[in-house]
């Protein structure tokens, strides 16, 4: 990418390794651009189609990522989420992963990802003092039932919804359209953020005007 956003950039916890640390203080689009950015660095085709007021699409290559908060609104964004590039996950992937993935096991209804013990799964703000929350290292805390670490806690994570309308009624595999974004798992702030039914909607007005330091991401793919 060029640059690395991150309020976090060094002094890890102690034991920790720094490279292995979520990034963070982004804004969607930032998430967006990478995952774009690497489906064309493997050969595989975007998820997003991202154009210019021109209609013309936008050069990975000469992107001002630093301006990223001015040149983004202008865009329009358009979805291809079948392609096989990398992408968010939907807020109903991201929930249905975070769940374990079998509405029959057990664990589906644990209050956090892969256990009802916040202790074992996720890192939180446990003493009410936000001056001294940072991230950590990923895949230090147990994993849920398939295998995913950090799903509650640590940063949240931007999904590919951008509204705050819930589906309601009987639906498959649902995305919200619209012109802010979701945002799932919690961060290192406040506990009763981290739990597995919790989302968080950022509008369209703010999606550009703050870089909250615990705002992350993590990326899928579609595999025919």
């Amino acid at each position: 990418m060029g640059v690395n956003p991150s309020n976090f950039k060094d002094s890890p916890a102690d034991g920790e390794i720094q490279k292995l640390r979520p990034v963070e203080g982004i804004y969607w689009y930032h998430a967006i651009l990478f995952c774009n950015k690497l489906s064309i660095k493997m050969g595989l085709d975007k998820c997003y189609i991202i154009t210019q007021s021109d209609g013309s699409e936008i050069d990975y290559d000469n992107i001002d990522f630093t301006n990223i908060k001015t040149i983004a609104p202008t865009w329009q964004i358009s979805y291809k989420l079948e392609n096989n590039g990398y992408r968010l996950p939907t807020e109903a992937e991201w929930e249905f992963a975070a769940r374990g993935g079998n509405q029959d096991a057990d664990d589906w209804n644990y209050t956090y990802a892969g256990s009802n013990n916040i202790e074992g799964v996720a890192w939180y703000n446990e003493d009410g003092n936000r001056s001294t929350k940072i991230t950590h290292e990923v895949g230090l805390k147990n994993a849920n039932r398939i295998g995913l670490y950090d799903m509650s806690g640590n940063c949240w994570e931007f999904c590919s919804d951008r509204s705050n309308t819930v589906s309601t009624g009987e639906v498959t595999d649902p995305v919200a359209s619209g012109t802010g974004c979701v945002r799932r798992g919690g961060g290192f702030y406040e506990e009763e953020s981290t739990n597995i039914f919790n989302r968080s909607y950022q509008g369209e007005t703010t999606l550009t005007t703050f870089l909250y330091e615990d705002n992350g991401f993590r990326i899928a793919r579609t595999v025919k």
